[in-house]
């Protein structure tokens, strides 16, 4: 009688040393869950904080003096990239080549010399990057602020 009556002790404690580890496995999970979710919210602040730092940088580049030259350059060859060809077109379709071939030789034609116009304010573009003065170097104290 004993023997069954310590058994069912053995068997008892048996059963909340398994729960107790159960439940220490349990606390773990929710402890380790809840410090993933802290990481990725420190890391989303992190990536958040950095998108807007890069706002801020590309607004210094475009405002610094040199740049503005440059941007300024950029700005006008995205501007005649899109008038020069598409003028070209039409003034090889609509005048140049009105009355004097077809209606498909014309269109090719008149294409043919857009694409040669975009050829040429490419080359120009580069001409002018590499006639370009180089930027003046900033001294170091001033970089160092």
């Amino acid at each position: 009688m004993k023997k069954k009556q310590n058994q069912k002790q053995v068997k008892g404690t048996a059963e909340t040393k398994e729960e107790k580890n159960n439940q220490d496995q349990d606390q773990e999970q929710i402890k380790n869950k809840e410090e993933h979710e802290q990481e990725k919210k420190v890391s989303d602040q992190k990536e958040k904080d950095k998108k807007d730092s890069d706002k801020s940088t590309f607004l210094s580049v475009v405002t610094a003096d040199h740049n503005k030259q440059v941007f300024k350059k950029l700005i006008f060859f995205m501007i005649i990239m899109v008038i020069l060809p598409l003028g070209t077109f039409f003034l090889f379709d609509r005048v140049i080549l009105a009355n004097r071939l077809g209606k498909h030789d014309r269109l090719l034609w008149s294409g043919v010399a857009a694409i040669i116009t975009t050829i040429l304010i490419k080359v120009a573009y580069v001409i002018v990057a590499f006639l370009e003065k180089p930027a003046p170097e900033i001294p170091k104290s001033k970089k160092e602020n």
